[in-house]
């Protein structure tokens, strides 16, 4: 028999003083009642109880045994009191990766967050580099981009454009590219952690696959979409990037955009 429910049809049963109350209480049937009570005086070797037609009393053994039961009986209760408000009120410790361009932006999502939950803690390392997850010991990672073949399980967040983008001073000095084929004839500002080695990636216009144009000149290279960023505005060249990163620029300063 379970012996978590042996104690407890014991406890109710000295609680309320009758085999067929402790029944009705706990929805068992008398003789069950009894039978989990006698399991418990069967294990113990003593009897627990002494039954009379009009009342039940507990013999000194019994006394030792009830004190036993309720503190055993209460606890158990407390861990599921515990379990359920845990399951109900999100707690613990999240750790997150996400590019630092991105970061930059999220502060003010990250604060909704922390005010809506609490109970939840956040280490967030901001990376542009593609973290292991299981080495670092992440719970989620936030990247722009083509996902690998990967046995994680990635949820779309939102539509992430890229652009390939140039100061008007650079333009001014070396012409305006008009086609995927003249962006090989210009210095390109490169990106450390490009999901492809081979060059730029562009969508396919039938929307079928992607075209991967070589980078021509590469002057400077970066690992951080806020040094690229910086370098275009100097005008050192054409870098592709995400919009957000460059998109108050592009709407403040005129700059062309491929």
């Amino acid at each position: 028999m379970d012996r978590l429910v042996s104690l407890h049809a014991f406890v109710r049963t000295v609680e309320l003083g009758a085999l067929a109350k402790a029944a009705r209480d706990l929805r068992l049937s008398p003789v069950m009642v009894g039978k989990h009570i006698a399991s418990l005086e069967e294990q113990f070797g003593a009897r627990l109880l002494h039954r009379t037609t009009r009342r039940i009393t507990l013999t000194d053994p019994g006394k030792r045994a009830y004190e036993s039961a309720v503190r055993i009986v209460r606890e158990y209760h407390h861990m599921n009191r515990a379990i359920e408000t845990y399951q109900s009120v999100p707690t613990g410790h999240l750790r997150i990766t996400m590019p630092v361009a991105f970061a930059e932006r999220i502060g003010p999502v990250l604060s909704e967050f922390s005010a809506a939950y609490p109970g939840i803690t956040m280490d967030i390392l901001c990376d542009d580099r593609t973290l292991d997850m299981g080495e670092h010991k992440l719970d989620l990672a936030i990247r722009a981009g083509k996902l690998p073949d990967s046995s994680l399980i990635a949820r779309r967040l939102s539509p992430a454009p890229v652009v390939v983008c140039a100061s008007p001073s650079y333009i001014a000095a070396h012409g305006e590219p008009l086609t995927l084929g003249e962006v090989a004839d210009h210095d390109c500002i490169a990106y450390e952690h490009q999901w492809t080695s081979q060059g730029w990636a562009f969508s396919d216009p039938n929307g079928t696959g992607e075209i991967v144009v070589p980078l021509g000149t590469v002057k400077h290279r970066s690992n951080n979409a806020q040094v690229q960023r910086a370098l275009v505005l100097a005008g050192k060249g054409l870098a592709q990037m995400p919009a957000f990163v460059v998109e108050e620029d592009i709407r403040q300063a005129g700059w062309s955009r491929c």
